[in-house]
């Protein structure tokens, strides 16, 4: 579905979900949740999560987009949980609490490469290393022969811990692997993107960063996704033995029944086997098929991505797309892009037809025919 704005969808949504909208009302009340987007930040989404299932239930409907479609995802493989059956809004916040005792446990973990890698990008000290590590390798090679095989290296190595996805930088690689004039100048304008796209991570500042919306990015997404699957389909249960889903169960059962009001770190601190237990059914879950690595459980996180949005509960997550003339317009200008390599290309870019720039919600059928329905009588 499209509208004409965001102001309007924003508006259309409140309409939608007024006769439950959230805000002080009793417990098992019938609410609606919108939920922000917080960047590389997501996690902490979890505890807001967390206390506002604790103080007024699942909610009915929920919509979000950028990293709030990733935890309303996780919302919606927990309610698939079959062993959410008794004290459900109990046990689902205490799941999404438990997500910081999973995210610990998978540091450095080979099946989570990619968002072991995603998360330590937002972190300070980790950003400013690999900015420090490119900014020395552009500064100290003197000549050709010293700077391809330098920035190559750390090419490769950004790519074996789940950043820079190949199809984005193939310009860069091939520039390096064909060291002509022309091609290391590609090279040193890619380098000193690249450089800036680790400097700016999470920062989004369309204001001061004229290539924001034209520098190949450097999280590999697709990656990504299927990493956030992994977690979904671990909360859900998805393809587990009889034998995980008993020790899951009478896990969930003994830790949430003390965890009202309480953070994971408190939880854990009074019953420090809540913490182990998760770490073996992390382990276990992830060893009990013949997949292992980066494979594990792929099947499964591919399947959950495949479903459509909402399958457990009513949800919209938003989402912009450029329509018509100006998408073609947006097609030429990453081609410009690539031919004129400037610093400054993106800064006076404007599409000649705005009203082509359209927001708008994916989920569920019946709700986007509401919504249609709603937005007609508004117009």
């Amino acid at each position: 579905m499209q509208g004409s704005n965001k102001i309007q969808f924003v508006l259309l949504f409140c309409l939608l979900v007024s006769p439950f909208a959230a805000s002080a009302k009793p417990k098992n009340a019938v609410f609606g949740l919108g939920l922000r987007g917080n960047g590389e930040l997501q996690p902490a989404h979890w505890g807001a999560m967390a206390r506002v299932i604790e103080d007024h239930g699942v909610p009915k409907i929920a919509s979000g987009g950028s990293s709030a479609a990733v935890t309303l995802f996780y919302l919606d493989t927990i309610l698939a949980n079959p062993a959410l059956k008794q004290d459900p809004d109990l046990k689902v916040a205490f799941l999404f609490k438990s997500l910081e005792g999973f995210s610990a446990a998978i540091t450095g973990s080979e099946t989570f490469r990619s968002l072991t890698s995603y998360y330590q990008m937002a972190n300070s000290e980790g950003g400013r290393t690999l900015i420090e590590r490119l900014n020395l390798v552009l500064h100290s090679a003197r000549t050709q022969e010293d700077f391809v095989p330098k920035v190559k290296s750390l090419i490769e190595t950004l790519n074996q811990i789940g950043l820079l996805p190949p199809e984005n930088y193939l310009p860069f690689l091939k520039a390096l692997s064909e060291p002509t004039r022309s091609n290391i100048e590609t090279a040193k304008f890619l380098a000193q993107e690249l450089m800036d796209s680790l400097n700016v991570f999470g920062k989004f500042d369309v204001k001061t960063d004229s290539n924001i919306f034209f520098r190949p990015g450097i999280v590999d997404f697709s990656q990504l996704a299927i990493s956030f699957a992994k977690i979904g389909a671990f909360y859900s249960g998805l393809n587990a033995s009889s034998d995980f889903k008993a020790k899951f169960s009478n896990w969930l059962e003994t830790c949430s029944s003390f965890s009202l009001g309480k953070t994971w770190s408190q939880i854990i601190t009074e019953n420090p086997v809540c913490g182990s237990e998760l770490q073996n059914l992390i382990h276990a879950y992830f060893s009990e098929n013949e997949k292992s690595g980066l494979e594990s459980r792929q099947d499964e996180a591919i399947e959950l991505l495949k479903r459509p949005v909402g399958t457990n509960l009513d949800i919209l997550i938003s989402t912009s797309v450029v329509i018509g003339q100006s998408a073609e317009q947006v097609y030429e200008a990453f081609s410009n892009y690539s031919k004129y390599k400037r610093s400054d290309f993106g800064r006076t870019f404007q599409l000649q037809n705005p009203g082509e720039l359209k927001f708008g919600y994916m989920g569920r059928a019946k709700t986007l025919k509401k919504i249609d329905s709603v937005y007609s009588e508004l117009k």
